[in-house]
């Protein structure tokens, strides 16, 4: 037969090679269907044809042969086959697990090449290298800010997402504030993680903020595991705080200028000077000691 590109619309549907790695395969299959979804997520079960596309573009196998127009073609063509679950359902525009098996043949076919070479090039799914050091800077930047219930903060606001990117020198003319901040909104629909559901909320979860650096990781066309790294490494600092400082002034650092009321220290408390600025309390070195005699004189006499 003609590969389908020819113009072989005809062509018989061939029989679906099993993947050596089938877990691995149908992980990354189930990823890409459930990915950009936005409502009953745990009910999808079959990939669009946007994001089969885009596993073969994040699978660098997308080439002269492999075009846009051909991947759309062998999708179709897919979805005509009576395999696998939901294949009596001609309104669906999903390919199911099988189906996808037979378009990925119709892609080897295409190239001159095995399936198990276009298997072997499938993306796993992408996860954290080291999730420890990514969770820590997440943390820090979720509750950067906040004023109270801190240990109620579960989610990162848009603000501090954004300055999670300007704090790490990862924005630039490509990752600019507008793409962040889509990138934020678009993580914000994925019903994933706790939370998910609250529409109301202006947070993304834990799971939401892998989605956004997976989408900031494909505008600069890099793996996402690179971003991670990226990230990762600063998980030893927390956010940075900018603040404005004084200008050199004469009459302030420059104590020659003071009056003779001003040289010198301030006078102790006891000798009338009320406006002396009030000292850093010291920890106490055995706090529940010092407590529990400062509770027993607060009630000393109470009745």
């Amino acid at each position: 037969h003609k590969p389908l590109s020819r113009g072989d619309s005809g062509i018989n549907l061939p029989v679906p090679t099993i993947p050596e790695d089938f877990a691995r395969v149908h992980a990354a299959f189930d990823r890409y269907c459930k990915f950009g979804e936005t409502a009953n997520v745990e009910l999808v079960t079959g990939i669009t044809s946007r994001n089969f596309v885009k596993l073969f573009k994040d699978a660098g196998l997308e080439d002269r042969k492999l075009t846009l127009t051909f991947l759309d073609l062998s999708f179709t063509k897919a979805k005509t086959a009576k395999v696998g679950v939901d294949a009596s359902d001609a309104a669906s525009k999903r390919l199911n697990f099988d189906q996808f098996l037979i378009a990925c043949e119709l892609c080897a076919q295409e190239r001159g090449t095995s399936a198990h070479e276009v298997h072997a090039a499938i993306p796993v799914p992408v996860e954290p290298a080291n999730p420890e050091a990514l969770f820590t800077i997440f943390d820090r930047y979720c509750k950067f800010g906040e004023t109270a219930l801190l240990e109620t903060v579960t989610g990162m606001t848009s603000r501090n997402f954004l300055k999670l990117f300007r704090d790490l020198g990862l924005e630039n003319k490509t990752l600019n504030v507008t793409f962040i901040d889509l990138a934020f909104t678009k993580a914000k629909t994925a019903k994933v993680g706790v939370d998910s559901s609250d529409a109301t909320s202006k947070r993304i979860n834990w799971e939401q903020f892998l989605v956004a650096l997976e989408l900031c990781a494909q505008e600069k066309g890099e793996p996402s595991a690179v971003l991670h790294a990226q990230i990762s490494a600063h998980a030893d600092e927390g956010p940075k705080i900018k603040a404005t400082e004084a200008g050199f002034n004469k009459f302030h650092d420059d104590k020659s200028t003071y009056t003779a009321n001003l040289r010198g220290s301030h006078k102790p408390l006891s000798r009338g000077d009320s406006g002396t600025k009030l000292p850093v309390p010291v920890e106490p070195a055995n706090p529940e000691a010092l407590f529990t005699i400062f509770d027993r004189y607060c009630k000393f006499g109470e009745t």
